[in-house]
């Protein structure tokens, strides 16, 4: 499995001193969809697995430098 960088909106739940991560969208796929905006109106939103495989593709570099 990919590293998926955690949630991408993350909610502290105070009252049990702890991130409620479950459910919603983790950081690779926000990442993702944030490419995914450029992608498409570059490619005219032709071929749709190409970029939909180059989002997560940006997305996974995205993730290594952040790691960094």
């Amino acid at each position: 499995m990919k590293e998926n960088g955690g949630p991408a909106f993350p909610q502290n739940d105070a009252s049990v001193n702890r991130i409620n991560n479950l459910d919603g969208m983790t950081l690779r796929d926000y990442f993702a969809g944030q490419a995914l905006i450029t992608l498409i109106d570059i490619n005219n939103g032709e071929n749709e697995a190409l970029i939909a495989h180059l989002s997560y593709c940006y997305a996974d570099e995205m993730l290594k430098q952040r790691a960094l």
